[in-house]
């Protein structure tokens, strides 16, 4: 459980690419998601599913994400967790 713990900063700066990603206050620049740029616009709401380390990313990344009003909603499951009813 400690070790989860100290890895929580080093994964929220490895996703944040330690700071680069944030271009301004309100933008913030993820790798990868150019090639389904027309899909993402109609998505409103978004579901993360992520499992230890990866899901304190997750909880960054909803958090950010809130943010900056992208999505209709944003929610973050336990991938251990998640059911049907969740989607």
């Amino acid at each position: 459980m400690l070790d989860e713990i100290r890895a929580c900063v080093d994964t929220c700066q490895w996703v944040t690419d330690f700071g680069a990603k944030f271009i301004s206050d309100d933008e913030v620049c993820l790798g990868g998601f150019d090639k389904a740029q027309e899909e993402l616009v109609l998505i409103q709401n978004l579901i993360l599913v992520a499992n230890g380390s990866s899901q304190i990313a997750a909880d960054y990344g909803s958090f950010i994400l809130k943010h900056l009003r992208v999505f209709n909603s944003v929610k973050v499951h336990d991938g251990l967790e998640i059911s049907k009813q969740d989607l």
